[in-house]
């Protein structure tokens, strides 16, 4: 064998084979691609019927005529039999690096699977059926894999749900697109409107709900952003709704020194809390306590268990 010799990008020549040994014993060459197919008994490349296919990353050789030397397949084809990939499957998509492909290890965290899926921004999951919840083709389950956002369109059921970075538990309630707030403004009922909004809490409100919160671990309500939009949940909730902490501890404004214990209601300026004094508060009013001691006198975000 000379080693002057280029590698080649396709294999050309034959099968040699024996006819029948006993009879005939002379040598043969099939240099047919359909008789070699046919007698392997797999098919075409667009119709492999039965058998497994086995494909290797960085082998030479081609599997179609537009191919560059590592396996490439570019018609559809069918399989009654197990694909094998022993280097992973790169998926034509847009983007670029997609595909499935071998894990890192054997595991289940950040760094370890035993398989992982990649794409260039998303994945989704769709219905090939019409007729259902989710109409045919659109996204039912869909993942941005670049910050670890996960979506579904309908239940999600766990045995447990954990992990959640912040701590309290919020709820979207309706506001005015011409009432702003921030987090740590404490939230009341507005009285004065026909329907149900709500709005910045004063000495005049007596129905306090709870403070806006923006270090939520769970958040509910809200409305689904339509298909077109390019924003998140938030970015399509947060001009008309509050989100309002309801249970749990954050941070809400507040005026004055703070202990621990403190009993909390609102204060004179909007939106801002002061300590609870029982020479003339009612304690339906208060909002919540202190969980920790902060002496400065001026309005900042002071930490209070939600609720009385």
């Amino acid at each position: 064998m000379r080693t002057t010799y280029g590698d080649e990008t396709t294999v050309h020549g034959g099968i040699m084979f024996i006819v029948n040994a006993s009879s005939d014993n002379y040598t043969r060459v099939c240099s047919s691609p359909s008789g070699v197919r046919d007698w392997l008994e797999t098919g075409n490349a667009a119709n492999i019927t039965s058998g497994t296919l086995a494909v290797a990353r960085g082998e030479t050789g081609t599997t179609s005529s537009t191919g560059t030397g590592s396996n490439v397949l570019n018609t559809s084809p069918t399989f009654s039999g197990t694909p094998i990939s022993r280097g992973g499957i790169d998926v034509s998509s847009y983007g670029s690096g997609g595909g499935i492909f071998n894990g890192t290890g054997d595991g289940s965290s950040t760094t370890v699977a035993n398989v992982q899926v990649r794409s260039w921004f998303g994945i989704g999951f769709a219905p090939s059926i019409t007729g259902q919840a989710v109409p045919q083709n659109q996204n039912a389950l869909y993942m941005d894999v670049r910050n670890g956002h996960f979506n579904a369109r309908g239940n999600i059921t766990g045995a447990k749900v954990y992990n959640a970075v912040w701590n309290d538990y919020t709820e979207y309630f309706p506001k005015l697109e011409s009432t702003i707030t921030e987090a740590g403004d404490i939230i009341a009922l507005s009285l004065e409107s026909e329907e149900e909004y709500y709005e910045l809490a004063t000495e005049k409100h007596n129905l306090i709900v709870g403070a806006h919160s923006d270090q939520y671990g769970h958040l509910i309500g809200g409305e689904n952003p339509p298909e077109h939009f390019k924003g998140d949940f938030t970015e399509w909730n947060d001009s008309k709704f509050i989100p309002v902490g309801l249970v749990g501890r954050l941070p809400i404004k507040f005026i004055g020194e703070a202990k621990k214990g403190m009993k909390v209601v609102r204060s004179h300026i909007p939106g801002v809390g002061r300590k609870f004094d029982s020479s003339k508060d009612d304690y339906d009013k208060v909002i919540g306590y202190i969980v920790e001691n902060n002496n400065d006198e001026g309005i900042r975000r002071v930490k209070i268990k939600i609720g009385k």
